[in-house]
């Protein structure tokens, strides 16, 4: 399916995520923007710039199959409580 989204004209990598995780309950994947990337560097890398690929892999280590679920809880702490991450 993910392979599918990512064929179609304007869809990459995070929104075809979001599709599968919101439209599909699919919760293996995680989808990373840059709100996610700041929130991930603030909690999990001492506010240290690190690649997308190290994120992804420190959520593969932490959460496994259940991304998608944490991602959802992460992104919700950064949005609504304004932290300086």
């Amino acid at each position: 399916m993910k392979e599918f989204l990512l064929d179609c004209p304007g869809i990459g990598e995070k929104i075809a995520e979001c599709i599968l995780l919101y439209g599909f309950g699919e919760t293996s994947g995680f989808p990373l923007d840059v709100w996610m990337q700041r929130a991930m560097q603030g909690v999990y890398f001492q506010g240290k710039k690190v690649r997308r690929e190290e994120m992804l892999e420190k959520a593969e280590e932490l959460w496994s199959d259940f991304k998608g679920f944490a991602q959802l809880y992460l992104f919700y702490e950064f949005m609504t409580k304004k932290h300086k991450w």
